[in-house]
């Protein structure tokens, strides 16, 4: 075992850690029941030897075992399983994601998968919002890890949250050291991701950053970033300024390629904070990017300028009471929304309308 490991090799995993994970291993491919070495190859301080490894209920395993040769002798300088770096880092994942360590679980994750996610902080804001939706994780196992010829892993792993749930990992090769993330192992986070950026785009009035967060079929209904600046812009005229956003629940569909996003945008009209449902149909444009196909706000598409009332004129609401973003922007592009509106159902109002909500009639098409 690990006595016979270098100091390298032992610095990385530790004996406790090797304990538990020689038991998993055990557990879920079979305890060892033969061990076949061949002849070595040396080559001044270094050596390799061909294992054949027998487990129980298993196919035996061909193997190369790595030495060093040092003052206390000859060392294994690479694991002896090929599963072990996978495993450790996904040990450590579990610990991590269990103890809302979000730090400690980026730094687990390979650097282009850390860009992808922005920053520590920001991957802890996006985990925070997964976890506020679907629970906290309570628990975390590795089931099985498999690995290719080419030492890259698939981590498969068992989480509990307000249900259980499986996630696939999949992991660089190591054969020392720790094997890096590379795929993220919470499939919501990569749309939420594109969410919190939509939404900072919003908020800062940023209408060509936000339109870059669609398909590109969603942006050829809207038409140009410009187009959607001038229809948020219209309607925010009514509702007030976007001021936020959160993120609710994510919704996976079977082909786990798309999927929706539920949230809320909120507003911030004179009168005061309004609040819209938002859902989101997110879909997979490469690996951890997710893009919006649509966004639809209390129910109406953003992405054509489509139908309805724009601000509870149909005689259910208050005459200058807008309730929904996106059924401003429906009408923005209309002419006079406003006059036209208010005009038809003065009957059922008991104060004017300010002329501040008449304001739209300035972005008719």
């Amino acid at each position: 075992g690990y006595a016979l490991w270098d100091a390298a090799l032992g610095s990385t995993i530790g004996s406790a850690d090797y304990a538990a994970l020689s038991a998993e291993l055990d557990a879920q491919t079979g305890t060892v029941t033969g061990c076949v070495t061949g002849k070595a190859t040396t080559n001044g301080t270094t050596a390799t030897v061909p294992v054949t490894l027998t487990r129980q209920g298993a196919s035996a395993q061909t193997l190369t075992w790595h030495f060093t040769h040092a003052s206390a002798g000859w060392r294994l300088s690479q694991y002896p399983d090929p599963s072990l770096a996978a495993r450790a880092t996904l040990r450590r994942y579990c610990v991590a994601v269990v103890g809302g360590q979000y730090s400690a679980a980026y730094g687990l994750f390979a650097p282009p998968l850390q860009q992808k996610l922005a920053s520590a902080d920001i991957y802890a804001n996006v985990a925070g919002d997964a976890d506020a939706a679907d629970g906290k994780t309570t628990a975390c196992a590795t089931t099985s890890v498999d690995v290719a010829a080419d030492g890259t892993a698939t981590g498969h792993l068992t989480l509990t949250r307000k249900g259980t749930n499986q996630a696939l990992v999949n992991l660089a090769a190591a054969a020392t050291g720790m094997a890096a993330i590379t795929t993220s192992p919470d499939i919501s986070l990569p749309s939420r991701i594109t969410a919190r950026n939509f939404c900072a785009a919003l908020v800062k009035k940023d209408y060509g950053t936000a339109f870059a967060q669609f398909t590109s079929s969603a942006q050829a209904a809207i038409g140009s970033a410009s187009d959607f600046g001038s229809r948020v812009g219209a309607a925010t005229t009514l509702t007030g300024d976007i001021t936020g956003c959160r993120a609710g629940n994510f919704a996976l569909n079977a082909d786990n390629q798309s999927g929706t996003l539920s949230g809320q945008v909120t507003t911030h009209p004179f009168y005061g904070d309004l609040t819209h449902t938002t859902v989101l149909t997110m879909v997979a444009s490469a690996p951890d990017t997710w893009l919006i196909d649509d966004a639809t706000i209390d129910g109406v598409s953003l992405n054509s300028s489509g139908g309805g009332f724009p601000f509870g004129l149909d005689g259910s609401g208050d005459a200058f009471r807008p309730t929904s973003v996106s059924h401003l922007i429906g009408h923005a592009q209309h002419g006079s929304v406003c006059s036209k509106r208010v005009s038809a159902h003065a009957g059922h109002h008991k104060h004017p309308v300010p002329a501040a909500s008449c304001r739209m009639e300035s972005f008719s098409s």
